[in-house]
């Protein structure tokens, strides 16, 4: 009898995971309001109905010290470097386009516009899409296999993907690039366990591509 009730209660969580992906990907594709701000609501009342404590940012004290946030820094300056002088003029080539950035055509010289994208770029597009889609969403794609690695690796592929989708406004280079970022952004939360490394990245690299916007406008790649 026990084996049986462990059994039901392991398939109604299951159940649960498939239904909260479901609503996840739902608010991707529909773009309701913030799709971010959607998965993180979703994702904490449906860790609530299970009683499950909520892990995104780690235990390791090693986490907190200055020479991670430093790292952070470089990591994040490394992924810009790579971006403008790599991936970007490739893509470029390679599809004959280049990347939307109609939202940063009035950026240059304008500090009041300055202010308000470096306020979001680190509300919005680091903390909550990292909370997002490195946390909650790969978290639940993970607790659905017994091979954590499989899961990881699918976890990772899924959300990369959706993550692209999702600045389709970009175009094709823009979702391409912001898809490999992403996976970038994966394996930096994973490899320090912890979501504030990939938020620290993300947002110190959307900060250096601001700024650079600021004073030069919008850059379409180094060659």
């Amino acid at each position: 009898d026990a084996c049986l009730l462990k059994g039901v209660s392991m398939n109604r969580l299951r159940w649960m995971a498939l239904f909260e992906l479901a609503l996840f990907v739902v608010s991707i594709g529909l773009d309701v309001m913030i799709p971010s701000l959607i998965i993180i609501g979703v994702g904490i009342v449906f860790a609530r109905l299970r009683n499950e404590k909520i892990e995104l940012f780690g235990q390791n004290t090693e986490n907190r010290k200055m020479y991670f946030f430093v790292q952070m820094i470089g990591l994040g300056v490394a992924l810009t470097l790579l971006d403008f002088c790599i991936v970007i003029p490739l893509l470029n080539h390679l599809t004959g386009t280049t990347q939307d950035m109609n939202i940063f055509s009035q950026l240059k010289g304008n500090k009041e516009m300055l202010l308000i994208l470096l306020a979001y770029s680190w509300v919005v597009a680091a903390i909550m899409e990292e909370v997002a889609y490195r946390g909650f969403f790969q978290n639940r794609i993970i607790s659905m296999f017994s091979n954590r690695k499989l899961g990881m690796i699918i976890a990772v592929i899924t959300t990369s993907v959706l993550f692209g989708i999702m600045h389709s406004e970009q175009g094709v280079v823009g979702m391409v690039n912001t898809a490999l970022d992403a996976v970038i952004f994966s394996v930096i939360r994973h490899r320090y366990k912890t979501v504030w490394a990939s938020v620290l990245v993300h947002g110190f690299s959307n900060t250096i591509g601001i700024i650079a916007f600021y004073f030069a406008g919008p850059l379409y790649g180094l060659w």
